[in-house]
């Protein structure tokens, strides 16, 4: 009676031990930008261009010499007057969705609001600005819910 007690124990921590290392394996391996650095200074210039593309339009975006985008328009919405979204399918990066918002209000200078994420991946692209720059900060999908 013990044996069987001891064999399902061992059996049970070895099921365990595997379940627990697969999903290390799984996480390690559905980083989007494994390779690419935390941080990557952006010119806003290259930001506002973007909005001159048309729908279904190809586009290639050198934001620095670490970070090249390239894909399809897939979708702009003006939303106000002062506030434009538009969405990119990266196909250099898994098809993964950039996703940027530009607001022009008067008096005031214009801001650029992005990411870059996909569904499958624990990583992700966020456009912040700091100390008056633009930079993509590379952020994990907890870190992102727990903003």
């Amino acid at each position: 009676m013990k044996l069987s007690y001891l064999i399902t124990g061992v059996l049970f921590s070895l099921l365990f031990n595997f379940s627990a290392n697969a999903q290390q394996q799984s996480n390690k391996e559905s980083l989007l930008f494994a390779q690419a650095p935390d941080r990557v200074n952006c010119n806003p210039a290259i930001l506002d261009q973007v909005f001159r593309v048309k729908n279904s339009s190809r586009v290639t975006l050198n934001i620095s010499e670490q970070l090249s985008l390239t894909g399809e328009v897939t979708e702009q919405i003006a939303v106000s007057n002062d506030t434009q979204i538009i969405n990119i399918r990266c196909s250099n990066y898994n098809n993964a969705l950039f996703t940027l918002t530009r607001i022009r209000e008067a008096n005031q200078p214009e801001r650029f609001i992005g990411r870059i994420i996909h569904p499958k991946s624990n990583d992700a692209y966020v456009l912040v600005n700091e100390n008056g720059g633009y930079q993509f900060k590379k952020q994990t999908l907890s870190q992102m819910m727990a903003q």
